[in-house]
């Protein structure tokens, strides 16, 4: 399995997870706002977990919270539908 690979399976579990966590939140959906602050705590959650972190460029906590802030970002646009660039 290619690297890329991983990450979207990985991202596809995450998503699974927050879904039975939050049912109503992902059923019901959010503004985009309320996307955007649930991306940015999750980002900030993944600076603190570097800052504490045992000074690895990419230690597992931080790489842990970054999934969580793409897999939000999924769930915002699976609800809103994807705009090309």
């Amino acid at each position: 399995m290619s690297d890329r690979q991983q990450i979207y399976a990985a991202m596809d579990r995450e998503r699974a997870y927050q879904q039975q966590k939050r049912p109503r939140s992902h059923a019901g959906g959010h503004e985009i706002p309320g996307w955007i602050a649930i991306m940015r705590a999750e980002l900030a959650e993944a600076e603190d977990a570097w800052v504490r972190g045992d000074g690895a460029p990419a230690n597992a906590a931080s790489l842990r919270e970054i999934l969580q802030v793409v897999s939000t970002g999924v769930a915002a646009l699976e609800q809103y539908g994807v705009v090309e660039r």
